[in-house]
């Protein structure tokens, strides 16, 4: 796999974005990373992955861990750039 880095723009339902960058600001990683692992699980690099399948089949199937109560979009965001600044200042 080549480390050249290509720009790109994905179109993604607003509540998933949302929740990712949540994710990746309480993961302390970025967009970025979390999208080069998902697309690299999805694609079969992980060598336990058994059986590949789409991106848009791993998002039309993912489900929140089981106890987790959905943040409203505003409280999203709010952790978001709280993260951010904390991160970036």
């Amino acid at each position: 796999m080549s480390n050249a880095l290509a720009r790109t723009t994905v179109n993604l339902p607003a509540d998933l974005l949302q929740e990712a960058k949540v994710f990746a600001a309480q993961n302390q990683t970025t967009l970025t990373e979390l999208l080069k692992q998902g697309l690299s699980k999805v694609l079969g690099h992980n060598q336990n992955m058994k059986k590949k399948q789409t991106l848009l089949e791993y998002l039309e199937n993912y489900t929140p861990p089981k106890g987790v109560k959905p943040l409203s979009l505003e409280e999203q965001d709010r952790r978001y750039r709280e993260a951010m600044m904390k991160k970036h200042g």
